[in-house]
């Protein structure tokens, strides 16, 4: 399975062989029918790239507001545990998930919860381990889970079929992401 993008890229080096080393282009007669993929790869990618900008922006206000400095005094004050900061941070990230892209709740979280995870002891690799299979599985997850739109568009099956299909794997996901709590 390539994205489309990916797909094309051993034409793209075939057209640029044969051009360079045979001066003629054979394949640039084909491209007009790969306009059309094209064209759905960059609204695919702005999509994202819109995510991406906007989730970066409120990373960055809620850096500059001194939110995670807050929530780090609030959390220590508190005196919560490793264990329970991480339970908490698991809850987050997959409700996040099913709203919201993966990458884009790791970058508005990450800068929130990485300075508490150090205060209180937490490899921050391990910290990343979590955030991104929370942030996976909460993808996948209904009622919002992005890939799971995806999926449904790809195999052209109701989202029905796919909420019925997708329900093991979150069965058999979850608990790992509670084994990933420090014992």
């Amino acid at each position: 399975m390539f994205k489309p993008t990916a797909a094309l890229n051993p034409f793209r080096l075939l057209d640029y062989s044969s051009v360079k080393f045979n001066k003629r282009p054979r394949l640039c007669k084909l491209a007009p029918r790969y306009i059309p993929c094209y064209v759905q790869s960059a609204a695919s990618t702005a999509q994202v790239m819109i995510l991406l900008a906007g989730a970066s922006v409120l990373s960055w206000i809620l850096t500059i507001g001194h939110v995670p400095q807050q929530l780090t005094n609030l959390i220590t004050a508190n005196n919560l545990s490793a264990w329970q900061f991480l339970l908490a941070i698991n809850i987050i990230l997959l409700i996040a998930g099913m709203f919201i892209d993966g990458s884009s709740a790791i970058i508005i979280l990450a800068p929130l919860v990485y300075s508490i995870a150090v205060k209180l002891g937490i490899n921050p690799v391990h910290l990343g381990v979590i955030m991104v299979a929370n942030a996976a599985i909460g993808m996948f997850t209904p009622p919002f889970g992005l890939n799971l739109f995806v999926a449904s568009s790809t195999a052209k099956l109701s989202l029905n079929r796919i909420f019925s299909g997708v329900g093991p794997f979150i069965i058999i996901s979850i608990p790992f992401c509670l084994g990933e709590l420090p014992h």
